[in-house]
């Protein structure tokens, strides 16, 4: 799904600890994405940066909100979603108790190449 047109890009996820509420926390991540310029010309098109919040929570959470949806309504079939957040929680399970790596198989598959890079912090 999404345009086929645009350049390749960089996914990836991190994993934080943090005392905000999740609608909070996306409104932080929308003041980021602002401050980096980001504008959104069309649906799953180009941008410069897009943060998404996928899972929230220890007790793995479902959120219904109209600004917030989690888990993220998307994340479930997108394998360049599901891979990195496998690599940093591989026994993550869903709010309904599925084991994340279970819809891995279920994706769309791209060709996805792993970019490392060693952010070492002291």
């Amino acid at each position: 799904r999404g345009p086929q047109d645009q350049d390749d890009y960089v996914n990836s996820a991190v994993l934080i600890d943090t005392p905000l509420n999740a609608i909070d926390l996306l409104k932080l991540t929308q003041r980021i994405e602002n401050a980096f310029g980001r504008t959104k010309t069309r649906v799953w098109g180009e941008r410069i940066i897009d943060i998404d919040i996928i899972f929230f929570g220890q007790e793995n959470i479902s959120i219904e909100d109209p600004d917030l949806q989690i888990p993220h309504r998307e994340a479930l079939v997108r394998d360049f979603v599901l891979i990195p957040c496998l690599e940093i929680a591989p026994h993550w399970r869903l709010p309904n108790g599925e084991a994340l790596a279970d819809y891995v198989n279920k994706c769309e598959h791209h060709d996805l190449v792993k970019i490392e890079i060693n952010l070492a912090c002291s």
